[in-house]
């Protein structure tokens, strides 16, 4: 939820600073390869800040429906009833027909070489790395966490007091109760899909 932050123009303008300004040899570095005597400004320009926002939201559809494939194939491969059905699913096959049915993205299979051609399965590390059928909450996180920084934080992002009340509604019971009743204790309301939508610009 904490990146949310860093696409707010007072951060980015805060976060920003020119290298020349960080010491006179850095300064005199930067004259002397820029050919130039005018320092530029310490911190980024309000265009560019407003055009590196507009950057945001780039290639996020594909990026989503990556994930979304990723998603399905995990909660796939691991609901399988036994080792056997294990055994004899073609992996390579469900991971391409996925990918292609969802995202939406021609492969070799277009060229005539059917479903069961590469092991692009075998690049997703996170199958084995303990999601065990979970990878889909990378996704559903981004809901949540726009949801979170819209209701809360994007009118003032550097509100103290919602700043102290997400500490200990949010961060300071980590794990010890659900995580749906500490988010709906911090929103005052059940989880809406509508500030990611809005986000992406769907709403």
């Amino acid at each position: 939820m904490l990146e949310n932050w860093c696409w707010t123009p007072s951060q980015l303008k805060a976060l920003s600073c020119h290298y020349s300004s960080l010491s006179p040899e850095y300064e005199t570095a930067w004259k002397e390869h820029a050919k130039s005597e005018n320092k530029p400004d310490s911190k980024l320009p309000d265009e560019l800040i407003e055009n590196l926002i507009k950057t945001k939201h780039v290639n996020d559809a594909l990026f989503n429906l990556r994930q979304l494939h990723f998603g399905i194939f995990d909660m796939a491969v691991h609901g399988l009833e036994s080792h056997e059905q294990l055994l004899g699913y073609d992996i390579p096959e469900l991971y391409n027909r996925l990918r292609k049915e969802i995202s939406g993205l021609d492969g070799p299979e277009d060229l005539g070489e059917g479903y069961k051609w590469g092991n692009g399965h075998a690049t997703f590390g996170h199958l084995m790395g303990g999601y065990d059928a979970g990878y889909y909450g990378y996704l559903s996180s981004q809901v949540y966490s726009a949801d979170m920084f819209h209701t809360v934080f994007a009118a003032d992002p550097m509100n103290a007091s919602e700043g102290r009340r997400y500490r200990h509604t949010v961060l300071e019971r980590g794990g010890s109760q659900d995580e749906m009743q500490t988010l709906e204790d911090f929103l005052g309301r059940k989880p809406s899909t509508e500030a990611f939508y809005r986000e992406l610009g769907l709403a």
